[in-house]
């Protein structure tokens, strides 16, 4: 039922994103680069991410100068929102990063 709200509300199709910590546990790594892929490439997840950038940006411009706690609260929020998506995105790259790695060092024990 949540899948086919999630699937109306957002006009976008939730495959088997929705997992449990249980499920997460026993995934493999390709399977957790596989759902970090989805998420990157999902339109809903960076209209969220880029509308929390924005909203940072604009409260960030709306402080005064003199309001430093304010700014620099602001900016670690951007830079905690720069770190998630970096994390998603890595994590999206990580198996293809473990296998060429296991490629370069098959290649040297062979040497």
């Amino acid at each position: 039922m949540f899948k086919k709200l999630i699937n109306w509300f957002f006009d976008v199709e939730v495959t088997e994103m929705i997992i449990n910590d249980n499920e997460y546990k026993k995934l493999t790594q390709e399977a957790k680069s596989n759902y970090a892929k989805q998420l990157i490439k999902n339109p809903v997840f960076n209209g969220i991410i880029n509308a929390m950038k924005d909203e940072t940006v604009k409260s960030w411009q709306s402080t005064t100068n003199n309001d430093s706690v304010s700014r620099e609260t602001l900016w670690l929020s951007m830079k905690m929102i720069e770190k998630l998506y970096a994390t998603i995105k890595f994590e999206s790259e990580k198996h293809t990063l473990d296998l060429k790695t296991k490629e370069k060092r098959k290649e040297i024990e062979e040497i």
